[in-house]
Parts: structure tokens; C-alpha cells; sequence
């Protein structure tokens, strides 16, 4: 089976942080402290911020699920997103916190507007969660709305970035939120992950980065209970092969290129995305569709919940690409 539904990195692991993990098999009877600290402090030095601000969980999704609990303890707490949404978020506000979702513009864009319309509207206090660049779409947020939007600190408001895809943007630190914090943004939680371009979707390892206040209001998402040894020290590594990220990112824009050109010849109607999938629209019936990619063993994210008649497809390796774009010319 292909798993084109996960937007993993497809081109596996450096042999530098192999080497590591099987190094680190030796020392699991050891707890990861010495290294966590090491983790949170080479973080911190990056983007200019106090350790205590950097938030260490098992995947970032850990460090969401502990700031929407952490947030919703608020009154009168409603998380405000759009639709889609990453998945997640939905079955960790049920039971929290209620959820208002709004569409997506007719460019596929969050509607920064309307989110902050909407917030405008409700008594009580208000989670804006967004990704950046958008999760199903692939494209960069408007970033400079959300910045005076966060800037104004009304103390009502919090915002929760996930920037799970930042890495694969061209010099990324242009588009990033992170300056914000660095800037004294209190009312702000960025989330960053290991799982995406690092390749480390397996070990479960990400972070967030919070605003001074919010992280010292939160002392429970420190997050390093959920954290191995393993996982820390393939991070710490990870963290240093510069060489093996560019390579994996130049594959991945080959790749992602050859995706974009092949759906286009087919009609698919490709989306311009900066990150390492793409969505298109599904030619022709969606349950044939479904029943190519079933006989050709390949999963997709299709149906997209709130957008009818898209798919959208991890960028694979080349042959995994041509693979995808061969079954869909059997439709």
C-alpha cells in the first residue's frame, strides 16, 4: 500500500541520523533529561527566545492538545478555525470547547477577516487557530492582517500557528510568525515539528513556541514526559545535518513539480503549494476514483471535509509520483 495521506517525507532519514538512533539504542535504559535540556536550549539560541518558551512534546500535536486543554479552562472558551481543518484539532476542541469554522475564500485562502469578524462577535474568550502554510491548500497565510491582529494583545484572544510545513518554504524565516514572539507577543503559540521535512514522523517529536506569559501560565506543556530517547537525539542530530535537509527538499521540489505538471495534463487543476503535497480536483466521478486508487493500492486525502470534489496527494518519491499520476490515467 502507498500512503500518500500522511505528508510524509518520503525520502527516509540521513545516514547520519541513523547512525544516531542505533547509537542511542544502547543508552534506553537512560532517561532523556541531559538531552531534552540540550533540545530546548538549541531551540531557544534559534529563535531568540528564553528556554521556559520552548514547549517540547511527542509530536507537536501533543503541545497543541495541552494548550487547547490549558485554553479552554478560559470563560466562556470557542475555538475559531477554518474548514478544512487539521484533524485533529476538531477531536481535541469536542468535549473542550466549542468550534466555529469558516470557509475558505474563492482563491482557497484563510479568510483572516472573517475569523476576526466572527471573534469579534463572541462575549467570550477566543482560540484563532491557522496553519501556515495551510495544511490542506499548501499555501502561506496573509500573514501581515494576522500580525496586526496579534499586535493589538487583546487579552480575549489567543493565537495557535502550526507551522508543521515551514521548513519546506524557500527561506522561511521571511514568512514565519516566530519573529513575533521574539517581539513580545505573549498571546501567541507557534507549533514546529520533527515529523515533516525532518522525517522523524515515526518517533514523535515537535515543539511549540510560546509567548513569555502564556508559556508561564502553562507550566504543564513542557511536554517532556511523552519524549524518548530515541526521538530526542535523532531531533538533535537532525537538527544539524543541513546537507541531508536540502537534499530531501530538492527531491521533494523535483518531485512535487513533476506532480504539479502531470495533474495539469491530466485536468486535475493543481494547486500552487509551497509544502510537500498537493490538492487537485478529482477528475471525473469520485467513486470510481476511489476505486482506482483501492486497485492501485494508493491512499489519498479524498474526500477533503468542506472541500467537495478535491484530493489532496502527498509528494512522493518520483517513482511513487509516477505511480499516482499513471493511475489516474486509467480514469
Amino acid at each position: 500500500m502507498l500512503f500518500l495521506h500522511r505528508n510524509e517525507n518520503r525520502f527516509g532519514l540521513s545516514p547520519s541520523v541513523r547512525a544516531t538512533l542505533q547509537a542511542s539504542c544502547v543508552d534506553v535504559f537512560s532517561y532523556p533529561g541531559s538531552c531534552v535540556s540540550r533540545l530546548r536550549g538549541i531551540l531557544a539560541r534559534h529563535y531568540a527566545l528564553p528556554p521556559a518558551q520552548v514547549l517540547l512534546g511527542a509530536g507537536s500535536t501533543e503541545v497543541l492538545a495541552l494548550a487547547l486543554t490549558s485554553l479552554s479552562r478560559q470563560p466562556g472558551a470557542r475555538l475559531f478555525s477554518t474548514l478544512p481543518v487539521y484533524a485533529p484539532v476538531e477531536w481535541l476542541a469536542r468535549g473542550r470547547m466549542p468550534l466555529t469554522q469558516l470557509p475558505l475564500t474563492t482563491t482557497m485562502q484563510a479568510d483572516v477577516g472573517a475569523l476576526r469578524r466572527a471573534v469579534s462577535t463572541h462575549p467570550g474568550f477566543a482560540v484563532v487557530y491557522l496553519s501556515h502554510p495551510d495544511c490542506y491548500c499548501g499555501a502561506l497565510l496573509d500573514r501581515d492582517p494576522l500580525l496586526a491582529w496579534i499586535r493589538e494583545r487583546d487579552a480575549r484572544v489567543f493565537f495557535i500557528v502550526d507551522e508543521a510545513y515551514m521548513e519546506f518554504v524557500d527561506a522561511p524565516e521571511r514568512f514565519s510568525l516566530c519573529p513575533a514572539l521574539a517581539a513580545g507577543a505573549d498571546n501567541l503559540l507557534v507549533l514546529r515539528t520533527f515529523s515533516k521535512a525532518y522525517g522523524l514522523a515515526g518517533l514523535r517529536i515537535g515543539y511549540g513556541l510560546a509567548g513569555g506569559k502564556a508559556a508561564g501560565n502553562c507550566p504543564s506543556l513542557s511536554g517532556r514526559l511523552g519524549l524518548s530517547l530515541p526521538a530526542v537525539t535523532a531531533a538533535l542530530d537532525a537538527w544539524d545535518d543541513h546537507a541531508w535537509l536540502l537534499h530531501a527538499l530538492t527531491l521533494m521540489r523535483v518531485s512535487r513539480d513533476t506532480l504539479s505538471l502531470g495533474l495539469s495534463s491530466l485536468g486535475g487543476a493543481p494547486l500552487d503549494s509551497v509544502a510537500n503535497f498537493v490538492l487537485h480536483r478529482v477528475p471525473g466521478d469520485g467513486g470510481v476514483f476511489r476505486r482506482v486508487m483501492r486497485e492501485h493500492a494508493i491512499r489519498v486525502g479524498f474526500p477533503v471535509r468542506g472541500l467537495p470534489g478535491w484530493c489532496r496527494v502527498t509528494v512522493g518519491a518520483i517513482d511513487e509520483v509516477n505511480h499516482y499520476l499513471s493511475a489516474l490515467r486509467t480514469l
